[in-house]
């Protein structure tokens, strides 16, 4: 293995490190919106389009800057030449008026292009961090490189910045669309659609919270007809909270007791994104691993409870909620009769298990509410709230 001292650029972002570590962090500018590295990057469209994403990304922490790559320190292919990047003329706003507007750097780097996320301030690209200053972003490390884009094809993603709390969070929707693109528009779940402005061939869109929370799909054209369309976090495994809340998930396991003896299963809600110091919703168990699991929770701050055998403590943090929530449905298909009356299909995840959200007060009667499942073997079947429950954490009304 080398020295350490053999890699420039990692000495210089440890002697950074230390100084943050050391350092008083100076007062937050009054009305800055504070961003930091970002904690997820979705290169989907670089994958699904052909184009090979020869970069990751580095953006500034909350010290003073982040040096660039030594040009020892990185492949020649994602290295931007030098010379070749601009400012795109594009200024796409933030959702809070009162910060810095977002573009993007384009450059290229031998047949490849590459683009970085970043907002401007007067002349300068980069990005305001957690202390509040704002902070040029390296033409060396901070790009990602794919193969130029042309229509139907561009180097497109979603970028998420994490902030000092969840209002806080941005998803950046970005597209390098190429000298053709004419068009540009972000649909959201429900029908809403905005038009997004399109400059140099590039494109911005900026939203709150995680991309799990809002599932947006961006969708572009080109001059000659040719269109692209690609959605950012979504997944079967994910529930988007239909009243502004956080995305959800259910998380299940197998607690060991011992060779020989019954081991309960249990599931539970929580939000997608794990929150820390972490909190989620009760256990609901059953008395083995294959016994099907389907129950009715409503969920209100600060509610919580102790643990009872298998079943965990437990505390919730988040909004007040109703949570229709199975597991286990082997099933060819369901049919979910709400608290209203109301009876549609459901569909099941990839693992089998299902989860609705309804306010915390549902219209109707929430005992109204069973599946009617058509089983494999061509068989009906009724569910009903505490089917196959054998124990819940305590603390539950």
């Amino acid at each position: 293995m080398s020295d350490l001292h053999d890699v420039p650029f990692l000495v210089a972002f440890g002697e950074e490190l230390d100084r943050i570590a050391t350092a008083t962090p100076p007062p937050v500018a009054p009305g800055r919106r504070r961003w930091r590295l970002p904690m997820l990057v979705l290169p989907v469209a670089m994958l699904a389009v052909g184009g090979t994403s020869a970069a990751g990304t580095l953006l500034v922490l909350d010290g003073s800057p982040i040096p660039g790559f030594a040009r020892s320190d990185d492949a020649a292919q994602i290295r931007p030449t030098l010379g070749t990047a601009r400012i795109a003329a594009l200024r796409a706003p933030d959702p809070d008026r009162t910060a810095a507007p977002w573009t993007l750097r384009l450059s290229t780097s031998g047949d490849l292009s590459c683009v970085a996320v970043g907002q401007v301030e007067g002349d300068r690209f980069g990005l305001v961090g957690l202390d509040g200053r704002f902070r040029g972003l390296p033409v060396r490390g901070g790009d990602s490189c794919a193969t130029a884009p042309r229509p139907g094809a561009p180097i497109a993603g979603a970028r998420t910045l994490a902030g000092s709390d969840r209002d806080e969070v941005r998803t950046v929707l970005y597209a390098d669309g190429g000298a053709d693109l004419t068009a540009a528009r972000v649909r959201l779940p429900g029908g809403e659609k905005r038009d997004v402005p399109v400059s140099d061939g590039a494109t911005v869109a900026v939203l709150r919270g995680y991309p799990e929370d809002a599932r947006p799909t961006l969708e572009l054209e080109w001059r000659d007809g040719k269109r692209f369309r690609q959605t950012y976090g979504a997944s079967d495994l994910v529930i988007p909270d239909p009243y502004g809340g956080p995305a959800w998930k259910t998380e299940a396991g197998v607690f060991d007791r011992g060779v020989g003896r019954t081991m309960p299963f249990c599931f539970r809600v929580l939000p997608a994104r794990e929150p820390v110091p972490y909190w989620g919703g009760p256990a609901i168990c059953a008395g083995g691993k294959r016994r099907v699991l389907f129950d009715v929770l409503t969920l209100r701050p600060g509610q919580g409870g102790p643990a009872r055998g298998f079943a965990t403590r437990w505390r919730w943090r988040g909004p007040a909620r109703t949570f229709i929530a199975g597991a286990n449905l082997p099933v060819r298909s369901l049919t979910l009769t709400l608290p209203d009356g109301t009876r549609r299909p459901l569909g099941t995840n990839r693992v089998g298990r299902i989860l609705e959200v309804l306010p915390a007060t549902p219209t109707g009667d929430v005992s109204r509410v069973r599946i009617d499942a058509v089983l494999k073997d061509g068989t009906t079947t009724t569910y009903r709230p505490g089917q196959g429950v054998t124990r819940r954490s305590g603390g539950l009304r």
